[in-house]
């Protein structure tokens, strides 16, 4: 489902060109909405160029695209070309989520690539084999991946709320909707299946109306199936998402009990709150 067992060109082509044309799976939604699915779904395709790149960099030790892997997450690198920089990729994505949650996942995913470059060279001196390269690179790629799936985690619980508050014009309402189900297809692959299938029937949009919304209801029941499974992904848990840090009434809200742990004791801190692109904002 999703990105994991779909087609690549339904997921991002058609989505997008849904969205532009406001036909097919987007017809009758707004401009609003529509316009932030595209300039969202840019961030989710630069997440899925890295981890083709990371995927090509262990099958072929291929230092090339480990470097590339690095500039899809990235964004814009040289403010020569560009003043935007760092923005506009998944990592400027991971700076806002930090900033909200008080977590240091981009930090984390910095330490991954730098540590897949240093076993490049490593290698190139001798001092590791090809197999032990390979198996280094894929351990930093988990660990790369990781990251990022805490942090379109992260996002998915922030705009899940946010979309359903009350009192909000229905222009507002759809931008917070689009955006963040669209940041949850960004890390959907990354998921456990069974949490991404449940998320997707919930918070998918597009065959949905302003009057299925409930405060707090759809976000409370991603909360709640977090919580059921044994993880989200890659070993995460709600508490290594520090959810308090952001949602502070999150208990209150979902009737979680006080013994459950919802806070990470080594939450890593601020990684600066960027905007994830200076149009769409964050």
């Amino acid at each position: 489902m999703l990105i994991a067992t779909g087609s690549g060109e339904l997921f991002l082509d058609s989505f997008n060109l849904d969205a532009l044309h406001r036909n097919h799976t987007f017809e009758g939604q707004s401009e609003k909405m529509c316009d932030i699915s595209i300039k969202k779904n840019l961030i989710c395709t630069g997440l899925l160029y890295a981890q083709y790149e990371g995927v090509k960099a262990i099958e072929n030790n291929n230092e090339k695209n480990w470097d590339e892997m690095f500039a899809f997450w990235n964004g814009v690198y040289d403010q020569r070309v560009d003043s935007r920089t760092n923005k506009g990729g998944p990592g400027s994505v991971q700076s806002s989520r930090d900033s909200d949650f008080g977590t240091s996942f981009k930090e984390e995913s910095v330490t991954a690539l730098l540590a897949g470059q240093a076993a490049f060279e490593e290698h190139s001196l001798g001092k590791l084999s090809d197999a032990e390269l390979s198996a280094e690179l894929q351990n930093q790629f988990d660990r790369f991946n990781r990251a990022n799936l805490a942090t379109f985690a992260q996002a998915t619980l922030k705009y899940s709320l946010n979309y359903a508050k009350g009192g909000l014009d229905s222009l507002s309402r759809d931008k917070n909707w689009g955006e963040g189900y669209t940041y949850f297809r960004c890390g959907a692959g990354l998921m456990d299946p069974a949490i991404a299938a449940f998320i997707n029937s919930l918070l998918d949009p597009r065959d949905k109306d302003v009057t299925d919304v409930t405060p707090k209801e759809v976000h409370c029941q991603i909360v709640n199936k977090m919580l059921e499974e044994a993880d989200i992904g890659y070993g995460l848990t709600l508490s290594n998402l520090n959810v308090e840090e952001y949602l502070p009434n999150i208990r209150t809200d979902c009737g979680i009990d006080s013994n459950v742990i919802l806070v990470d004791p080594n939450a890593g801190g601020d990684s600066g709150g960027d905007s994830d692109c200076d149009v769409a904002g964050d």
